[in-house]
């Protein structure tokens, strides 16, 4: 606790009514200055040192982009009143003040509870601990002032935003394109699409019995397609040969992909593996499922970028994969070697999909086109002229500039 200015500015009358009126007048005056500040601080410093603070949180976990509402529960449990209060509360970085600073003043009587309400915009992913909060009290006549911090833990978890994707260029549904064939591979045994009659190479475990045994001739069951196969998502934050401001960018825009993916593969009930480089925890056993997915975002949301070979954990990941799963495959390198090893990675999958970020970003929905007048790297250009080669081999390359749009790469 501390003297206000104002203190100063009374001893400093007390010594002019010294000089002008004699010892008695400034003696009565500084006893009655003296009393009434004592009055204060005894008034002030049992009240605040009571006072309770509570932070909540709602949601804990949203998206990037979303706006959290924070409440704030002051309880002065004294039954002494506590004139004036100031609350600040320091927001960490990328969170935004939605309705204005988060700072307070009130007053609060004898044992009453006050909840005040503010909201933050998060712009970025990540775990947020926030901060402890900033209180001052003051006595009723603005002699003291008493600071303190004040810790009301509240955390959250900002996932990456995803970006809606009607399909993405992978064989998860339609195993064959064009004329329907005869054989369904990777079947869903749970969805049945329709009825047919029974053709002699049909297994009786198909046939429908209650509606042969209504129609008096054999019909069998025709399911819907299943995933294919599984699907991995592997996300590279591998920092090693990029500045730092690069990867600033890209590790959001990337995680940003894998998110919109996993979320299609989640709809469409889809077993997904995630693996990020270079993270050593950064992976999760094959499963589906709403848990499952929350599980992967807050991965995604941890994922920082970090020091490492590329190449390297690509090789160690590799037998580990699902065999012929579809794998999804997110960077921003492009060198002969990478290539080389993705091609090696299709022979244990059953469908590669490379999306390369040579820029770091691209086009958020609703975003307007930046002015560039750039040309694409020459290794860009040579992958663009290799696609059609790499779709013969099942393996798909996904471009992406700073000017594109996921969902038209996509």
């Amino acid at each position: 606790m501390r003297l206000r200015p104002g203190v100063l500015l009374l001893a400093l009358f007390s010594v002019v009514l010294l000089v002008f009126f004699g010892g008695k007048t400034a003696f009565l005056f500084l006893l009655f200055l003296f009393l009434l500040s004592l009055l204060g601080y005894f008034l002030t410093w049992r009240a605040f040192a009571r006072l309770k603070l509570e932070r909540r949180v709602k949601p804990t976990r949203l998206s990037s982009g979303e706006v959290a509402q924070i409440e704030l529960v002051v309880e002065n449990p004294s039954s002494l009143p506590l004139v004036w209060l100031e609350i600040w509360d320091n927001f960490q970085p990328y969170m935004i003040p939605h309705d204005g600073p988060p700072r307070f003043a009130l007053s609060l009587k004898g044992r009453e509870k006050r909840v005040l309400t503010y909201r933050a915009l998060l712009n970025k992913r990540g775990e947020y601990n926030l901060r402890p909060l900033v209180v001052s009290a003051g006595d009723p006549w603005c002699l003291w002032r008493k600071e303190r911090s004040f810790d009301a833990p509240a955390s959250l978890m900002v996932f990456p935003r995803i970006i809606p994707i009607a399909t993405i260029n992978l064989p998860l549904r339609k195993p064959f394109e064009g004329k329907k064939s005869g054989i369904r591979a990777y079947e869903d045994y749970t969805a049945i699409s329709g009825l047919r009659e029974y053709f002699p190479f049909d297994p009786l475990k198909r046939v429908h019995w209650k509606v042969t045994a209504h129609l008096g001739k054999l019909m069998v069951k025709e399911f819907e397609f299943s995933s294919s196969t599984t699907l991995a998502v592997w996300l590279d934050l591998v920092s090693t040969g990029h500045s730092k401001d690069f990867m600033e960018v890209y590790e959001e825009y990337a995680c940003m992909i894998a998110a919109s993916i996993l979320y299609y593969a989640s709809e469409e009930h889809i077993p997904t593996l995630l693996k990020v480089f270079p993270e050593e925890k950064g992976e999760l056993s094959l499963g589906k499922g709403k848990d499952h997915f929350l599980r992967q975002m807050e991965i995604l949301a941890r994922a920082r970028a970090k020091e490492g070979n590329l190449l390297q954990h690509m090789g160690l990941a590799a037998p580990h994969m699902p065999w012929q799963s579809n794998l999804v495959f997110i960077s921003s390198v492009l060198n002969k070697q990478f290539l080389y090893r993705l091609v090696e990675l299709r022979l244990r999958s059953r469908h590669l999909s490379l999306y390369l970020l040579y820029e770091g970003s691209f086009l958020l929905p609703g975003e307007k086109p930046r002015y560039n007048f750039l040309l694409d790297p020459i290794e860009v250009s040579e992958l663009r002229r290799m696609s059609g080669i790499l779709e013969e081999q099942n393996i798909s390359v996904h471009l992406i500039g700073g000017n594109e749009p996921l969902e038209v790469v996509s």
